[in-house]
């Protein structure tokens, strides 16, 4: 395998942290914008457009930030697919269970008429 998968899963892994952060972060901006209109409600006051405005744009990065987030997700958990195991070289390669080397066994095992 190419070492260079190994960087780029390494990589999308990082943006997403990021791109994660930033998503936490604009979800509080908009929780504290929507506490202070909260406030306008109890006191039963218009509520300033600014202030609508403010959430509004709120709403828009934190779709954008949770579209981005999702793409990120998808390229980092297939690139990670393509990565094959580890397998040592005194690991015997066949295509089915016979040739492989009994390491230690455990306890008695009885064949029952069932497993056959």
């Amino acid at each position: 395998q190419d070492p260079a998968v190994v960087d780029k899963v390494i990589e999308y892994d990082s943006q997403w942290r990021t791109t994660r952060g930033t998503l936490d972060d604009a979800k509080k901006e908009k929780n504290a914008t929507q506490k202070k209109i909260g406030e306008f409600h109890k006191k039963k006051e218009a509520v300033p457009d600014e202030l609508l405005a403010e959430k509004k744009a709120h709403e828009t990065r934190i779709a954008e930030l949770e579209a981005k987030e999702k793409e990120l997700i998808e390229l980092r958990d297939a690139t990670i697919g393509s990565i094959g195991n580890l397998v040592p070289d005194d690991v015997p390669v066949n295509d089915d269970e016979e040739h492989n080397v009994v390491v230690d066994t455990y306890g008695d095992f009885a064949r029952e008429e069932w497993m056959v």
